[in-house]
């Protein structure tokens, strides 16, 4: 989970994930595990968390944003569309209200930004990524 530029890190962890990182000329046993993450939240993620391309093996994605954040509203719908294309699970909110930066909405004025946690809940519970006691 990512807000803003933590948006843009989780996405490149996210779709570059199979890439070899390591440093050095022999990777160790850590180096031979996978570095998929089991979904992703891009939260306003900024323009640079947008690939050329969504790798079919992406996880599952939940992204939102403000319309009236012009800077980061816009990755997300490139997203989602790439989501799409690659048959990825993508949830998807953009809200009309509010700008960049709204955090976790408790204090904004507008209610929908007030509820997007919840939001989010729901799509981890819907897709079985919230382990229940």
């Amino acid at each position: 989970m990512g807000f803003s530029a933590g948006g843009e890190l989780i996405g490149w962890v996210s779709y570059q994930f199979s890439q070899n990182h390591f440093a050095g000329k022999n990777p160790d046993a850590i180096d031979q595990l996978s570095a998929r993450p089991s979904f992703e939240i891009l939260i306003y993620p900024g323009p640079l968390a947008v690939p050329d391309s969504v790798p079919t093996n992406a996880p599952p994605a939940f992204m939102l944003a403000s319309n009236g954040d012009d800077f980061c509203s816009e990755p997300i719908i490139k997203l989602m569309e790439m989501h799409r294309k690659a048959k990825v699970p993508v949830e998807m909110h953009l809200y009309e209200k509010g700008a960049h930066a709204f955090n976790m909405g408790y204090r904004s004025e507008f209610v929908t930004l007030q509820h997007w946690p919840q939001w989010l809940a729901d799509w981890l519970k819907d897709n079985g990524l919230l382990n229940t006691l």
